[in-house]
C-alpha cells in the first residue's frame, strides 16, 4: 500500500475513535462500541470514507472495504468470498450491520454471498422555509421606521423571528460584524456572556492572562442561580474590556431571551448595553416574548416590533420515506446537544462533543443537518430545544438512547470538574439530578463547602432542602450535611450571641461517611474555640484528624491543622502553634485550597508576631494580603493590612505602619491605630500630639489605652493616672475568639486576643502607665513600685507545668509584652529614690529579655532597628549602652 494512503487510512480511522490492528495489503481496523455510540457517527465516517475510496480506485488496482461485527469475524468465510468475487470493489458490510444502519444507507445484496454493498448515502430532507417574501418588506419598513438602534423583536414564533431578522441583516448589514448570544432560561444566565467573550475576544491580544483567568472563573461558576459579588465584578471588567475593543468597529449584537436574564445580572447588562450603544455604529437586536420582563432597560432608546405568530414546535419527524435519511436518526444526537447546551455555551459544544467521541467532521455535518432540518432555529445562539419540541422528541427517543445521553452528560460533568473547568457547586448537583446522575458523599460535601466559601449560603440553603436533593443525599447523611451547612455559615457570619447559642448544637450521632463526620467535628471545634471551651475543642479536632488521616480523600486536613494551630495559640504554646500552622499551609498548598492558604498565612503571621519573629511574620502577612486580594476578599485583605501595620508599629517603623493603616477604609479601629502610630512618630512634638488628641476627640469610638498614652506623652500625668485607675477598676470581660470572620472589636482581636480573650495584657499596660505617671508625680513614694513587683511576680511560674495566675485567670506563661513591663519597672526605679544596684539589676533583667526577643530576628539590620527605633526599646537600649551593657 502506498505510504501516503497508509497515513490517510490511519488518520481517518483514528479521527473516528478506531485503531489500526494490521496495516498493509490486508489492513484491519477495529472500532469499539464507543466509536459509534450514535448511528449518525457511523454515517459521517462513511461520508469521509467515500472520497477516500475514489482515491483508492485511482491509485490501486482494486480495493474492498468490509465492515463486520466481532461475531462475523470469527468465521471469515464471507471475507474469502468477497475477495474472490468479481464485483468485490466497493464498501461492504455484514447482515448484522445492515439491520442496524438500514435507515442510513441504500444497500444491495452481493450475488451468491451473505454480504451487502453500499450503493448510496441517504440524504437529509431539508425542512421547507416559510414564504417570507411578503413579510420581509413589511418587516424592513417597521424596523427602519425608528431611528432607535436597539430593536426588540417580540413574538412566540422564535424560528420566524430569527428568519426575518437574519434575512433583514443579510440585506442591510451584510458586511457588518455580527455576534449572537442567548440567555436561554434552560441554561445558565452567564452562558450568554461567556459565548460573547469566546466568539469575540478570547483570542485577541488585549485579552491578557488576568482577563483569561476571570473568564475561566466565570465558566467554572456558571451553574449558580444567582452570582456572588466576585463573579459580578469579573463580568463587569470583561464587558468593559469588550466595549473598549469594539468601540470603533461597526457591529450588530443579537441577543436572544434577554427577558429571561437573571435579576442579579440585569444591572450589569443594562450598563453594558448603554455603554455599547454610545457608539453610533452599534446596533442591538433583541428577541423576547415578554415586554414587561424588559422593563429594566426602559432607559435605553428602543423600538419594539411585534410579530403575531403562534409558537410552533419542530415537525421534521413527520416526513418518513425510504428516499431520505430518517430524521429520527439525528434525534439522540440532537437531544445530547440539547442536554449539553443546558450547561455549556454554543461555542463550547464542539469540544464537549469531541470528548464524547464525535469527530470534527461529524460535528460539522451534524450542525449543518440541524440547520437544514430546523430542529433548532436557524441562526440560534444556542442548541436548546423548545419545551414543545423536547416533549415531542422524547416520545421518539428510545429508552436506551435516553440513558446513553444522560450517561454521556454525566461523564462530561465529571471531566469538567476534574479539569477544574467547572467547580463543585449545588448547581452542579442539580445538573447531575437532571441527567439521572448519582454523586458520592464526598463530592456532595465538596459542593457544599465550595458554595459556603463563595457566599452562596442562601442559594445553598434553599436548594439542599429540595426533595430531589434530599433524595440524592439520602436521609442518613442529610442531618450531618445540614449541620455542616448551618454551623459553617454561623462561624463565618454569625453574631456573638448566635455563635454562643450554636455551641449547644451537637454533632449528629449516626454518620457513616468519615469525611463528612470529620467536617462536623471541625465545625464543632471552631464553635468550642469561640466559646473558650478549649478542652472540648481539642477533643473534637483530634476526632476530625483521626477520621481524615485514614480516609481516601485528605481534603480537610489543611483546616484541621489550622485549628490545631489556633488551639495551641489559645493555650499559649507558640512553637507548637507555628508547627501546626506550617502543616496547614503545606496541606493547603498541596490540595490547591487558596482560601485555607490565605487563612493559614494570616494566622502563622500572628504566631510569629507574638513570638517576636517579625521578618517571618511580615513575609507571611504579605502572602496573606496577596492571597486574599486574589480571592477578592476585601475584608480579610484589610484585616491582613492591619496586622502588617501592627508589625511595622512594633518594629518602630511608624511611617510604614501609617501607610498600611491608610490603605484600610471605613474601619474605626484602623483610624485609632493610625492616630497611635502618628503619636509615637511625634513624641516630643507637643503641638503635633495635641492635634492628635483633637483628632481622637472627633472619632466615634473610644480607646482607653490610646487615651492613657496621649495623656502620658503630653505630660498630663494626673489624667493618665485617673484613666488607668478607671481601667483597672473595671471588670475584665472575656470576649470571643472569633477566627473565621473578620473581627474589629478592637485592635487586638484575632491577634493578642487569641492568647488573651479578656485582654489581660492591657490591664498590665495600665498598671505600667499608672506607675510611670505616679513615679513622675511622686518620686519619693516607694510604694509605687509594689504594683509592678506584683505584676512581675504574677508572670512567674507557680508550678512545674509553667502556669501562672493573674486576676483569677490561669494560663500558660507567655505574654509578648514582658519586655515592656520590665522596661517600665526599670524606668519607674529611675524616677524613684532607689538604689543603684536595684536599678542596675532591673536594667540588666529588662535588656536581657529584649535581647532574647530580638534574637529571633535573623536579619541584623531589622534587629538593630527593632532595638532602637521602637520607642520603648530605644529607651532601654540607650540606658543599656550608657551602663556598658552593650
Amino acid at each position: 500500500m502506498v505510504k501516503s494512503i497508509q497515513q490517510e487510512v490511519q488518520t481517518l480511522v483514528h479521527s473516528s475513535g478506531g485503531k489500526i490492528i494490521r496495516l498493509g495489503r490486508e489492513t484491519i481496523a477495529e472500532f469499539s462500541e464507543q466509536s459509534f455510540t450514535f448511528s449518525i457517527q457511523f454515517f459521517t465516517f462513511i461520508q469521509q470514507l467515500i472520497p477516500f475510496c475514489q482515491k483508492l480506485r485511482k491509485l490501486l488496482l482494486g480495493y474492498s472495504i468490509y465492515f463486520y461485527t466481532e461475531d462475523t469475524f470469527a468465521n471469515d468465510t464471507c471475507v474469502k468470498r468477497l475477495v474472490h468475487h468479481k464485483d468485490s470493489i466497493g464498501i461492504f458490510c455484514s447482515p448484522e450491520l445492515v439491520t442496524i444502519f438500514a435507515p442510513l444507507f441504500a444497500v444491495e445484496s452481493l450475488p451468491d454471498t451473505n454480504i451487502f454493498q453500499l450503493k448510496d448515502l441517504k440524504k437529509i430532507k431539508e425542512l421547507p422555509l416559510p414564504d417570507i417574501d411578503t413579510l420581509i418588506p413589511r418587516f424592513r419598513t417597521e424596523l427602519d421606521s425608528s431611528a432607535a438602534r436597539c430593536k426588540i423583536l417580540l413574538g412566540k414564533n422564535r424560528a420566524l423571528l430569527m428568519l426575518l431578522n437574519n434575512t433583514y441583516i443579510e440585506q442591510q448589514y451584510k458586511d457588518v460584524l455580527q455576534f449572537y448570544i442567548s440567555f436561554n432560561p434552560a441554561g445558565p444566565s452567564l452562558n450568554g456572556f461567556i459565548e460573547l467573550f469566546i466568539q469575540s475576544i478570547q483570542e485577541r491580544d488585549e485579552f491578557s492572562q488576568p482577563y483569561k483567568e476571570k473568564l475561566a472563573l466565570l465558566k467554572a461558576e456558571r451553574l449558580h442561580e444567582q452570582y456572588n459579588e466576585t463573579i459580578q465584578s469579573h463580568l463587569k471588567e470583561l464587558l468593559n474590556l469588550w466595549n473598549s475593543i469594539y468601540e470603533t468597529i461597526p457591529l450588530v449584537l443579537h441577543i436572544d431571551y434577554l427577558d429571561a436574564l437573571h435579576d442579579t445580572l440585569q444591572t450589569i447588562c443594562r450598563q453594558f448595553l448603554v455603554a455599547f450603544l454610545q457608539s453610533p455604529i452599534h446596533r442591538v437586536h433583541i428577541f423576547a416574548t415578554d415586554r414587561k420582563s424588559l422593563s429594566w432597560i426602559d432607559e435605553i432608546d428602543r423600538h419594539f416590533v411585534f410579530i403575531q405568530s403562534p409558537e410552533r414546535s419542530w415537525n421534521g419527524l413527520l416526513d418518513e420515506t425510504d428516499q431520505y435519511l430518517n430524521p429520527r436518526i439525528i434525534v439522540p444526537a440532537a437531544y445530547l446537544c440539547h442536554k449539553l447546551s443546558s450547561i455549556y455555551s454554543k461555542s463550547e459544544l464542539s469540544l464537549q462533543l469531541e470528548r464524547s467521541g464525535f469527530s470534527k467532521s461529524s460535528i460539522q455535518w451534524l450542525f449543518e443537518v440541524f440547520n437544514k432540518t430546523g430542529i433548532f432555529p436557524v441562526g440560534a445562539a444556542d442548541f436548546i430545544i423548545s419545551s414543545g419540541t423536547e416533549s415531542m422528541l422524547t416520545n421518539y427517543l428510545q429508552e436506551k438512547d435516553s440513558h446513553l445521553v444522560n450517561s454521556i452528560v454525566q461523564e462530561r460533568l465529571r471531566e469538567s470538574v476534574s479539569k477544574h473547568e467547572l467547580l463543585p457547586s449545588m448547581g452542579l448537583l442539580v445538573c447531575y439530578i437532571g441527567v439521572e446522575g448519582n454523586a458520592d458523599p464526598d463530592f456532595i460535601l465538596d459542593c457544599i463547602i465550595h458554595d459556603l466559601q463563595n457566599d452562596y449560603f442562601v442559594e445553598l440553603d434553599r436548594s439542599i432542602q429540595s426533595e430531589r436533593l434530599i433524595q440524592l443525599i439520602g436521609n442518613e447523611l442529610f442531618p450531618a450535611l445540614y449541620y455542616i451547612l448551618i454551623t459553617d455559615h454561623l462561624v463565618t457570619t454569625g453574631s456573638p450571641q448566635d455563635l454562643l447559642n450554636a455551641v449547644h448544637n451537637t454533632v449528629p450521632s449516626t454518620i457513616s461517611n468519615n469525611r463528612i463526620k470529620a467536617f462536623c467535628h471541625i465545625n464543632a471545634a471552631l464553635l468550642n474555640l469561640v466559646s473558650g471551651d478549649l478542652g472540648v475543642a481539642s477533643e473534637n479536632i483530634k476526632t476530625a484528624l483521626l477520621l481524615l488521616q485514614d480516609y481516601k480523600n485528605k481534603q480537610g486536613l489543611e483546616k484541621v491543622f489550622r485549628i490545631f494551630g489556633l488551639l495551641k495559640l489559645a493555650q499559649h504554646n507558640i512553637e507548637d502553634s507555628i508547627e501546626y500552622l506550617t502543616f496547614a499551609l503545606d496541606s493547603a498548598q498541596e490540595c490547591a485550597n487558596t482560601c485555607e492558604r490565605a487563612y493559614s498565612s494570616y494566622y502563622i503571621s500572628v504566631a510569629y508576631f507574638l513570638q517576636g519573629n517579625f521578618p517571618r511574620a511580615i513575609f507571611f502577612i504579605n502572602m496573606a494580603i496577596q492571597l486574599f486580594h486574589n480571592l477578592d476578599n476585601q475584608q480579610w485583605e484589610e484585616k491582613s493590612l492591619f496586622l502588617l501595620g501592627r508589625l511595622q508599629f512594633s518594629l518602630g517603623n511608624y511611617e510604614k505602619a501609617l501607610e498600611a493603616f491608610d490603605l484600610i477604609h471605613g474601619v474605626d479601629i484602623a483610624s485609632l491605630w493610625r492616630l497611635r502610630a502618628t503619636l509615637y512618630a511625634s513624641i516630643g512634638n507637643t503641638i503635633a500630639m495635641k492635634r492628635i488628641a483633637e483628632s481622637y476627640a472627633t472619632l466615634h469610638i473610644q480607646d482607653p489605652m490610646l487615651e492613657i498614652e496621649l495623656h502620658f506623652f503630653l505630660g498630663n500625668y494626673e489624667a493618665c493616672s485617673r484613666r488607668c485607675d478607671a481601667m483597672l477598676m473595671s471588670e475584665p470581660v472575656s470576649l470571643l475568639r472569633v477566627t473565621e470572620q473578620v473581627d474589629w472589636t478592637d485592635g487586638y482581636a484575632q491577634i493578642e486576643s487569641l492568647l488573651f480573650p479578656r485582654r489581660d495584657f492591657l490591664y498590665r499596660h495600665a498598671i505600667c502607665f499608672r506607675a510611670l505617671s505616679q513615679s513622675t508625680l511622686y518620686p519619693e513614694d516607694r510604694t509605687i513600685i509594689a504594683m509592678l513587683d506584683k505584676l512581675i511576680n504574677d508572670l512567674k511560674p507557680i508550678n512545674n507545668s509553667g502556669m501562672y495566675e493573674s486576676g483569677g485567670y490561669e494560663a500558660r506563661i507567655f505574654d509578648p509584652y514582658d519586655v515592656f513591663y520590665y522596661t517600665c519597672y526599670y524606668l519607674v526605679l529611675q524616677r524613684l529614690d532607689s538604689t543603684e544596684i536595684d536599678r542596675a539589676t532591673a536594667l540588666s533583667s529588662a535588656f536581657k529579655r529584649l535581647q532574647k526577643r530580638a534574637s529571633r530576628i535573623e536579619d541584623a539590620e531589622i534587629r538593630r532597628h527593632y532595638l532602637t527605633a521602637n520607642y520603648w526599646n530605644g529607651l532601654l537600649s540607650s540606658a543599656a549602652k550608657l551602663h556598658n551593657l552593650i
